[in-house]
């Protein structure tokens, strides 16, 4: 793995520490980090349905992009209330325009059974840039079981390979969206 990477790793766990306190949970937060990073993360996105606004959609296959920005809302939180702010992407969405394909973006929302509906209603509304796969049959957990459960961890930066670069919400405040920019450009050439 590449040295600006790591540092960029190390980057994003100080920042994580600094934000849940440091004591015993820094060496639990590189634990995960370390382990997200030696599984490479699987996207079954065949197995999904797919939404745009208020239809049901299909993304055409073609060329893959060399990053992928996985959003994964697990069914363990309110699915319908994060897919409410989902269109504070957006920006991030059209700035990605500027790597002409190499960066896209990949929303994965998992329902509870009893959440199907208002997660459905919630898309149509979300005014989201982007499509949203909705996987009520829990296929990423399925193909990620080392995926670790806490909702910090659900915001990553992928490869083409499912290599972790990053792993934060770049929402979360100006250093985290500034180290995931740089993880960017480090990785797109």
């Amino acid at each position: 793995m590449n040295k600006v990477v790591i540092s960029i790793m190390a980057a994003v766990m100080a920042v994580t520490c600094a934000l849940v306190g440091c004591d015993g949970g820094r060496s639990r937060i590189k634990d995960t980090l370390a382990g997200m990073r030696k599984h490479p993360i699987t996207l079954p996105l065949e197995r999904m349905q797919c939404r745009f606004g208020v239809k049901d959609t299909v993304v055409q296959g073609g060329a893959k992009p060399k990053l992928r920005m996985v959003v994964y809302i697990d069914s363990a939180y309110c699915t319908s209330c994060a897919l409410d702010r989902m269109r504070q992407w957006n920006g991030l969405i059209a700035d990605a325009a500027r790597y002409k394909g190499d960066l896209g973006y990949v929303f994965i929302a998992a329902p509870k059974p009893e959440q199907v509906e208002d997660t459905y209603f919630s898309i149509d509304y979300s005014q989201l840039d982007s499509p949203v796969y909705v996987d009520t049959a829990y296929a990423m957990r399925a193909a990620n079981p080392g995926l670790p459960d806490g909702s910090e961890y659900h915001v990553f930066l992928m490869d083409e390979n499912g290599n972790v670069l990053f792993v934060g919400n770049p929402l979360g405040g100006e250093e985290l969206k500034e180290l995931y920019k740089k993880t960017v450009r480090s990785n797109i050439h």
